[in-house]
């Protein structure tokens, strides 16, 4: 499985359904050593690990952050190392220039992905500076993140810097 949403490293041609991106083509070139076919299944991130933890797949190729959360529950290869980034709207209207600025406002954030840890470092942040948290708006994915930002439902989002310098 994969959650096919999160260019560069898997995306769906445009007006298609057919899988690209770096991840499509570094599990293709290990099916071909291995001389097997391999095939992406579109997945919400979220049911990714209980996915191969009930059997259903052997593997998954998503993007997936190694976090001693996940490491419980799957065994990892890691091929990249990606950080968080913060995006605002273009102009950025709402003058977002620090964390500290995301206090009390909307924040969109991709449900089952490191951005949630993200906000709970933020919000401690905030926290002891006497500030109150985030509103974290939890959406189903960095396409969903990336639509509250432009419509305004957001002033921010926290993203994967690989996907946000690609957007």
């Amino acid at each position: 499985p994969s959650s096919i949403e999160f260019p560069p490293f898997e995306y769906f041609v445009p007006g298609t359904t057919n899988a690209t991106g770096l991840d499509v083509d570094i599990m293709n070139a290990i099916a071909q050593q291995l001389g097997i076919k391999f095939k992406f299944v579109n997945y919400k991130f979220e049911s990714i690990i209980p996915s191969l933890q009930n059997g259903r797949f052997v593997i998954a190729m998503s993007s997936m952050s190694d976090t001693s959360a996940r490491e419980k529950q799957v065994d990892f290869v890691d091929y990249f190392v990606d950080g968080e980034q913060m995006m605002v709207k273009v102009g950025n209207p709402s003058n977002i220039t620090t964390l500290a600025d995301l206090s009390g406002k909307p924040v969109a954030l991709a449900v089952g992905d490191t951005d949630l840890t993200v906000q709970t470092a933020v919000d401690k942040q905030l926290a002891a500076a006497g500030k109150p948290p985030m509103k974290g708006l939890v959406l189903p994915g960095t396409p969903q993140d990336l639509l509250a930002l432009d419509s305004g439902r957001a002033v921010a989002t926290i993203i994967d810097a690989a996907s946000g310098a690609y957007d």
